[in-house]
């Protein structure tokens, strides 16, 4: 009688075609949301490196605090509102011929499908600059 009913379910392959669609648009919507996803922190990133360098570029010739903090900021504005974006600059070294300039930052995400990155992302980027003479 089991024998008999799964039977039944095994002639008719009707609906198969919709749940291997199921399967492949939920692997598809993965790889999508993964490359856009990536393509935001990594925007990111490299906003966040050049405002550093900006930063560093500005304290090695001789600028105030405020002024390399600003540089960051206008630099970072470029991407996303550097008030939400930026959290920390850390002004390092500043000696006659070396500067170094850290900042760290908090970049909310963009489509929060994947639960095992951090929203907001963080990330840090340190630039380093020599004046050449």
């Amino acid at each position: 009688m089991i024998g008999r009913f799964l039977h039944r379910f095994r002639k008719d392959d009707c609906g198969a075609e919709m749940l291997e669609f199921a399967i492949v648009i939920l692997l598809l919507l993965v790889f999508i949301f993964g490359i856009i996803e990536f393509g935001w922190i990594f925007n990111g990133y490299i906003t966040l490196e050049a405002a550093a360098k900006e930063g560093a570029r500005v304290a090695i010739i001789g600028a105030s605090d405020q002024e390399i903090e600003t540089a960051v900021k206008r630099q970072a504005f470029t991407f996303i509102d550097s008030e939400d974006f930026i959290d920390d600059i850390v002004i390092g070294t500043r000696t006659g011929h070396e500067a170094s300039v850290t900042v760290t930052a908090k970049l909310p995400l963009l489509t929060g499908f994947f639960f095992f990155i951090d929203n907001p992302f963080e990330m840090k980027a340190t630039a380093f600059m020599l004046q050449e003479s």
